[in-house]
């Protein structure tokens, strides 16, 4: 799946499908993600702990199920202040 998404993005470069194909090649490394720690589930891991902005976390939700949400007719406003809040947390696991 990744191959293929990555030649149809290499392919689209111009496209507004772009985005789209961005958010499908991060998902499929989260699954990735998902199925290694499946894999090594016996073993105690560590939280890998590192300073995230919390709007980028957020925008990256958003984009996620943005096409649900118009789908669905939903729409979400973000505001936030100061725009730089960071936070430690484990990047991946907050997916």
């Amino acid at each position: 799946m990744k191959m293929m998404a990555q030649i149809v993005k290499s392919r689209q470069l111009k496209s507004k499908k772009t985005k789209e194909i961005d958010i499908i090649l991060r998902e499929i490394e989260s699954i990735n993600n998902v199925v290694i720690e499946l894999l090594e589930f016996a073993k105690p891991s560590t939280l890998q702990f590192a300073e995230h902005n919390i709007n980028s976390i957020l925008e990256g939700i958003l984009n996620l199920f943005s096409h649900n949400l118009q789908h669905q007719r939903i729409t979400i406003e973000t505001k936030s202040e100061p725009d730089n809040i960071f936070i430690y947390l484990d990047g991946e696991k907050i997916r």
